[in-house]
């Protein structure tokens, strides 16, 4: 994932966990820290990014996952 900079602020080990942690678990961790009540104005556009930071990551590194990572459908 980049900033808007065009830097990149995920690096490509980070991107590994986050794929073998699991499609299912990423968004689950990040609805609970979401759920804080400082970051409760942001959960509507931080939802979306999240979706963009897992395919990002499955284009990055993906066939270097120990599992088989699907892109997520954003809608």
């Amino acid at each position: 994932m980049l900033d808007e900079r065009k830097k990149q602020i995920l690096m490509n080990e980070c991107c590994l966990h986050l794929l073998n942690t699991g499609k299912d678990c990423q968004p689950g961790l990040a609805q609970i820290i979401l759920s804080i009540y400082k970051y409760k104005d942001i959960a509507t556009m931080a939802i979306p990014k999240i979706k963009h930071t897992w395919n990002d990551c499955v284009c990055r590194v993906g066939s270097k996952a120990g599992t088989q990572v699907f892109l997520e459908e954003v809608n």
